[in-house]
């Protein structure tokens, strides 16, 4: 609810994508069963809807701008012109993730689960899952914006994280890199 009193409808469709894929790639619908699913709708309605109706009420074309145009169309659309290329948010996450983007690919390699892993698997599945839909999901926007993909670095973090935990020999490569690091700049 707060996400989306900050963001809009970003706030629950990200959660709602990622944990909708997770649980069509591991088929475990049941466990929908153990979640407070009424009482957090609740809840949330609670906190997201009071002040979506207070703006209503005082500005009545409110609904429209921000649900569609601010939202649907400046998503699917180039109204915004902010229009880039299909590969701007891979490069951008490249350049915000420094000086950790050297060693990414390999962490995304070591935890990547083959699909017959998947169950055993599941934090792995997904981080990587949050991680790719939100850098599909907005390499796929018509209008681009470098914060948009913000929320990607955090699953990639924890997944570099866990790749240096699990490999004691890649702190040498991470030490000769921060050694590096004032060269290159």
């Amino acid at each position: 609810a707060l996400a989306v009193l900050t963001k809009g409808l970003i706030g629950i469709a990200f959660p709602v994508m990622i944990i909708g894929l997770y649980l069509l790639i591991l088929n475990d619908w049941r466990e929908l069963k153990n979640w407070y699913l009424p009482s957090s709708i609740l809840i949330f309605l609670i906190v997201a809807l009071p002040w979506h109706i207070a703006i209503q009420i005082k500005h009545p074309s409110f609904a429209y701008f921000y649900f569609i145009n601010q939202q649907f169309i400046r998503y699917a659309t180039n109204d915004a012109s902010r229009y880039e290329p299909c590969y701007f948010y891979s490069l951008v996450f490249l350049v915000g993730f420094f000086p950790w983007t050297a060693f990414i690919l390999q962490a995304f390699r070591r935890c990547w689960p083959r699909w017959k892993e998947r169950q055993s698997k599941k934090v792995e599945l997904f981080f990587l899952l949050w991680f790719f839909s939100i850098l599909l999901f907005f390499t796929i926007s018509q209008s681009s914006l470098i914060p948009y993909i913000l929320p990607i670095f955090p699953p990639a973090a924890i997944i570099t994280g866990v790749y240096f935990s699990k490999r004691p020999n890649a702190t040498t490569g991470l030490a000769i890199g921060v050694t590096l690091l004032p060269l290159i700049a």
